[in-house]
């Protein structure tokens, strides 16, 4: 579909659903939005994510990102139930972002989907690192995370599909160290046994 028919197709959905009374920038809001936890979704995370990284390009800055995947909650739903696994992810959810929201430290958090969850920050980077293997040693939940940085040494300007393959990019090698993490902590724990 050209540019064009996106644009017409978008001012008839909003045309339609203001007839209609609905609001549809809570529509929109809801298509980015995770339903279990009220964080932001995939698709919410990408967007937040694309728009920090051009930002920070144009101001020669940087973004890092934490991937993040809880621990045992398979295991949870195999002798729980999935209404505890639910709970389980809730609880995340709500406990993590309180680590650094006070201090309005990070973008976003996000539920990618499962068990799994992105913080976008643009803090120092080593600081955000160091936070967040101390959350994980002291919050009382299991989880594995790996920790991905893009800095701009120059000024730049991005293109919204450069900045949205960017986050894909940044997310994808924030993945593979979270399984390295994970690889590493299991072995360390089979090792303990």
């Amino acid at each position: 579909m050209s540019k064009l028919g996106v644009w017409v197709k978008s001012i008839w959905y909003i045309t339609k659903a203001l007839l209609q009374g609905n609001d549809p920038l809570k529509d929109i809001a809801r298509l980015n939005t995770d339903p279990l936890t009220g964080l932001d979704n995939r698709r919410g995370a990408l967007t937040i994510l694309s728009i920090e990284l051009a930002q920070a390009a144009d101001a020669k800055g940087s973004i890092t990102i934490a991937f993040i995947d809880l621990d045992g909650l398979k295991k949870i739903n195999d002798t729980e139930g999935h209404a505890a696994g639910d709970e389980h992810i809730k609880s995340f959810a709500d406990v993590f972002p309180h680590y650094f929201r006070r201090y309005g430290e990070i973008a976003t958090f996000a539920r990618l989907g499962g068990d799994e969850f992105l913080a976008v920050t643009t803090m120092n980077p080593k600081s955000f690192e160091n936070r967040v293997a101390w959350i994980q040693e002291n919050s009382g939940t299991s989880f594995s995370f790996g920790v991905h940085t893009r800095q701009f040494r120059e000024q730049k300007r991005l293109s919204r599909d450069e900045a949205y393959t960017m986050a894909e990019h940044m997310i994808s090698h924030a993945d593979k160290k979270m399984y390295a993490d994970k690889t590493a902590r299991k072995a360390g724990r089979d090792f303990e046994k």
